[in-house]
């Protein structure tokens, strides 16, 4: 485990049940389906991604390689990255000629400058002591005009009280949280010019549907069926504040 620029999470009884039944590895790809908040992150990349099968992309902070393996379906290579070893293990199930992974944390990535078209992280730069350095490294792997698409956790909205923000700071081990305005000045002094931001999971129902399932874990996810169609219905029209917050940086 490369650790020394990483907030690491506290290993409840909770999350240690939720590990071993990942282990197993068809109930970790159903966890990975019926996650429905993060079914619209990645929606909102794929969206906005315009792979190409020329694309070469980094997938950084890539867990256990689920969604890295969705990614290569698209692209001719990703090169996907994670600081812990536990989760690497899982993801060698998914690697092959088109997906390759290493050992490593967002701010230093052992990829050649200049070298990928687009960049892609779920929800991680929130977990980055050194944060800024993350998106220099980011900037710096990119080939001019290629792009960074991210999501973050953000927590920006009036549903959303301090005590829960810092609640969710401690429990999910976030060193930041982001606004639209302190995650664009980042990513400008890291480099980036045109920036693009949205806010995410910002309808009542999507803010009432994060809370749920934090506190309550997830299992909840076996409501997905129910709660997505609607959930997208909600989340369809712009959002002034949210939950998380999508990104596009180009280099």
């Amino acid at each position: 485990m490369v650790n020394s620029e990483v907030n690491l999470p506290n290993q409840t009884v909770y999350r240690r049940v939720v590990t071993k039944a990942k282990n197993i590895h068809i109930l970790n790809v159903i966890f990975k389906q019926i996650n429905i908040a993060r079914r619209i992150e990645i929606n909102w990349i794929l969206a906005r991604a315009d792979f190409r099968l020329t694309d070469q992309i980094c997938d950084v902070g890539c867990g256990d390689g689920y969604w890295s393996s969705v990614f290569s379906r698209n692209v001719f290579r990703v090169f996907a990255l994670d600081p812990f070893h536990d989760d690497l293990n899982k993801a060698l199930y998914f690697q092959g000629p088109k997906l390759f992974f290493f050992n490593a944390v967002g701010e230093n990535i052992p990829m050649l400058s200049s070298s990928m078209d687009k960049v892609i992280s779920v929800c991680v730069f929130e977990h980055c002591f050194k944060d800024v350095q993350a998106f220099r490294e980011v900037y710096r792997i990119l080939k001019p005009g290629g792009r960074l698409l991210a999501t973050v956790d953000s927590l920006d909205s009036p549903e959303i009280s301090d005590d829960h923000r810092e609640w969710h700071k401690k429990a999910f081990y976030c060193s930041q949280l982001y606004t639209q305005s302190s995650l664009i000045e980042k990513l400008q002094s890291a480099g980036f010019e045109q920036i693009e931001v949205h806010y995410i999971l910002g309808s009542k129902l999507g803010i009432w549907w994060e809370k749920f399932i934090q506190k309550v874990g997830t299992l909840a996810n076996l409501l997905a069926p129910l709660v997505y169609p609607i959930l997208l219905l909600a989340e369809r029209y712009p959002q002034s504040s949210g939950y998380k917050i999508f990104v596009v940086a180009q280099k």
